[in-house]
């Protein structure tokens, strides 16, 4: 089903509906087995409360991230260290929608003049996140395509030919 509504300012807020049930979505948010086929490959750590794990985004751009999990609420709050970023921190959040489906909320907070740049890639990131839940995950090697189809769409100035 895909996006649903994108609000940048000082949080940058993404809502996104999914035709798959809360539970299922759950699961598949939190088994760091399914993350290098959304977010990238954890190398180091584990995904429980109060962990910290490392994640490679490709060719040793590592992200290091402290984990808090709230299955009740299925909410995975989680810091985003970039060695060459400050200091940011992201909620993602499950819901069950009435028809059976899902909606995820993913909030991303702190961004400060990175707030255009991961707006885009979160985009790609919950595509992403939507193929591989739905159980037919998108190569890796196409994600820098898309990122670039998205920005496409978005800027103001059409790209040229």
């Amino acid at each position: 089903m895909g996006l649903v509504s994108r609000r940048v300012d000082e949080t940058l807020s993404i809502t996104w509906r999914l035709d798959v049930a809360a539970d299922a979505t759950w699961r598949h948010l939190v088994d760091l087995g399914t993350w290098r086929e959304w977010i990238g490959s954890p190398i180091e750590g584990s995904l429980g409360h109060g962990g910290t794990i490392v994640v490679d985004h490709g060719e040793g751009y590592l992200c290091t991230n402290e984990i808090e999990i709230d299955d009740a609420a299925r909410r995975l709050v989680m810091t985003w260290t970039f060695p060459d970023e400050h200091p940011t921190w992201l909620q993602l959040t499950v819901s069950p929608r009435s028809d059976g489906g899902t909606t995820v909320v993913l909030d991303h907070h702190d961004l400060g003049d990175l707030v255009d740049s991961y707006a885009l890639g979160w985009l790609v990131h919950l595509t992403y996140f939507e193929a591989s839940v739905s159980g037919s995950p998108l190569p890796s090697t196409e994600f820098w395509h898309l990122h670039q189809t998205f920005e496409a769409l978005t800027s103001e100035t059409p790209p040229g030919p």
